[in-house]
């Protein structure tokens, strides 16, 4: 550094071991993504909805079976 800089409380060095130290000390902290819950029980709610339609199908198929129909 040199000797008239004044430190701004902001610079840091760009290299990866500013990065690796960091995540050392702070660790890495994943982001939850807040719709991410929210998709899972849509797509479930889904999944549940189509097997519930084959089973109507197939319940409607037999009754038409057995009626003649």
């Amino acid at each position: 550094m040199k000797k008239n800089f004044k430190y701004d409380g902001k610079s840091r060095p760009s290299n990866n071991l500013y990065k690796e130290n960091f995540d050392r000390i702070f660790g890495k902290k994943e982001v939850e993504d807040p719709f991410k819950k929210e998709q899972e029980e849509l797509n479930e709610s889904y999944e549940q909805s189509k097997k519930s339609k084959k089973e109507r199908e197939k319940i409607l198929k037999e009754l038409c079976d057995r009626n003649g129909f």
